[in-house]
């Protein structure tokens, strides 16, 4: 069985969630975007710096970064990764090198909402890929409902 690398999953995880929209930050797209872009004809944008971000004006359905947080501070990387989920970016996807930074962590990215997909091991490399979904970020709980609370025919009317 071949080994899976970073375009493997990269594919595989384009097919199946299929993305209409597609913004990728960093030096370069990776290989499978655009052969996912010519099968689907989904819109593609490419960042090299997220200045340049413009969330404001459009969100896509997925936003893929890398090659690039390991240049950035973490606090610089934090603000990035946070805005995208604060603007209810569905779909996000990092790749980053954790022996070319020692700041970005494990336990930096699952601390804002991300979960470790995968990581691929090679020689002077060690590329982790970790993604952030909307739907699963924050999952209903069965105790958060009107059954358990103290006055449950307030439920949903009163936000403090």
């Amino acid at each position: 069985m071949p080994d899976i690398t970073p375009n493997n999953l990269l594919e595989d995880w384009l097919n199946a969630h299929r993305p209409s929209q597609i913004l990728t930050i960093g030096a370069s797209e990776p290989p499978s975007i655009q052969t996912y872009q010519q099968q689907s004809g989904c819109r593609l944008n490419h960042l090299s710096h997220h200045r340049d971000l413009g969330l404001d004006k459009k969100v896509p359905d997925t936003v893929i970064i890398s090659d690039y947080l390991e240049k950035l501070s973490v606090e610089d990387g934090k603000a990035l990764l946070t805005s995208l989920r604060n603007f209810l970016v569905p779909h996000v996807l990092v790749f980053i090198d954790h022996q070319l930074t020692e700041e970005w962590d494990f336990n930096t990215l699952i601390g804002i909402g991300f979960r470790k997909v995968m990581a691929f091991d090679h020689q002077a490399r060690s590329l982790c890929c970790y993604s952030y979904d909307i739907d699963t970020y924050n999952p209903r709980r069965t105790w958060n409902n009107a059954d358990h609370w103290a006055n449950p025919e307030l439920y949903g009317k009163y936000w403090w």
